[in-house]
């Protein structure tokens, strides 16, 4: 069977969600995988095609060992650049654990259109520009000022996803680390105010 560019024979919807899912969360359990519909043998293809890798860190404790995967730098980016369109990635360094959580969250508790419409931090400049014309076409003046002002002064803390409800309207994604200050919270919620987004905090 002739193999397709990026070493899987048949490149499905649910592959191409999964793998833009990792991409814009930056690491992923096989329980995640697993619920968006992708199986043990999928998962070896994937390693097999040079597409995935697993990394293995401890938990946020230290009692135990947490196996997460992560696309591959060369074959693993370039299938999401040609299968997915993505063109940023989510890098994790140490942020396994914070980046397994994000897209858990998002596999449990989106539907498979939101999950199609999510954009992580790295891809958000087109979204504040929409944002910018839409307070100036409201004639949202103050609204507009003030985004304009935190974006001159370098103020807005971005939130790890923004996706597109069913009903239409965006929401924001923000996962929680024990890391995280007062400060930093209220600096999410900031820029989720000014930029009209409700958030919701997510533990890890």
């Amino acid at each position: 069977m002739a193999k397709k560019k990026g070493g899987l024979s048949h490149v499905y919807p649910k592959d191409k969600r999964a793998f833009s899912l990792l991409a814009k969360s930056g690491a992923m359990s096989k329980d995640t995988l697993h619920k968006l519909e992708i199986t043990d043998n999928r998962i070896k293809s994937y390693k097999q095609a040079g597409l995935i890798k697993e990394v293995s860190v401890p938990d946020k404790h230290g009692n135990s060992i947490k196996t997460f995967y992560e696309l591959t730098d060369k074959k693993g980016k370039a299938f999401c650049r040609q299968e997915c369109n993505i063109k940023q990635f989510i890098s994790n360094g140490n942020a396994s654990i914070h980046n397994s959580k994000v897209s858990e969250y998002l596999a449990d508790n989106l539907s498979k259109r939101e999950l199609d419409s999510i954009i992580s931090e790295r891809e958000l400049q087109p979204f504040i520009e929409s944002r910018l014309q839409e307070y100036l076409d409201k004639q949202e003046h103050d609204h507009y000022q003030e985004l304009v002002d935190a974006l001159k002064n370098n103020q807005l803390s971005m939130p790890d996803i923004i996706y597109q409800t069913e009903q239409g309207t965006y929401e924001a994604i923000e996962v929680v680390t024990d890391n995280y200050g007062n400060e930093e919270i209220e600096s999410k919620a900031m820029t989720c105010e000014l930029l009209s987004l409700k958030v919701t905090f997510v533990p890890t």
